[in-house]
């Protein structure tokens, strides 16, 4: 019996997010993932909560003009998703 991979893993310097979950959350293909990240136009921004919201992150990645959000607790446990499409209006 093996233990299904988290979405999310938080680490020291960030967090990793697994690519399934990612390429869902922008409706793009699992294999375009890297190649978006390293023509920079997939691109991400990690935060980590203060005041109420200590010991939650969000990560918020942006491509074109699509913006896909989770917020996790300190265990990399997801408690919210979010996607928006911005369309022709880009990332704003």
């Amino acid at each position: 019996m093996s233990a299904e991979r988290p979405a999310v893993t938080l680490n020291d310097e960030g967090a990793t997010v697994d690519v399934a979950t990612l390429a869902e959350g922008l409706e793009i293909g699992a294999a375009d993932v890297e190649a978006l990240m390293r023509q920079g136009r997939l691109t991400s921004k990690f935060e980590k909560g203060v005041g109420s919201d200590a010991g939650r992150c969000r990560l918020t990645f942006w491509l074109d003009g699509k913006r896909f959000r989770i917020v996790v607790d300190g265990r990399g446990n997801v408690l919210k998703k979010l996607r928006t499409d911005y369309g022709s209006l880009g990332r704003r």
